[in-house]
């Protein structure tokens, strides 16, 4: 545990800081549209009662790129 706090205080110590700066801004932007993303589809899918204008080509590509990304993840 101790020698991966040292990693981490080497990787931090050796990288520019403009770019560990734009890296956090990076990543707090995307967590943020990631946010803003989920709330409106939950927002969408809990005011549809039907699917009238949802096309089945839409839906199938979101399923798959969900599926791309949860294998993504169980990698």
């Amino acid at each position: 545990e101790q020698s991966d706090i040292d990693d981490i205080r080497h990787l931090i110590s050796d990288t520019d800081v403009l770019l560990l700066a734009v890296t956090v801004l990076a990543s707090t932007l995307h967590l943020l549209f990631e946010f803003l993303t989920f709330k409106t589809e939950v927002e969408f899918w809990n005011g549809n009662t039907d699917l009238t204008g949802l096309s089945v080509r839409a839906l199938f590509m979101d399923f798959v790129s969900q599926v791309v990304i949860l294998l993504f993840l169980f990698e």
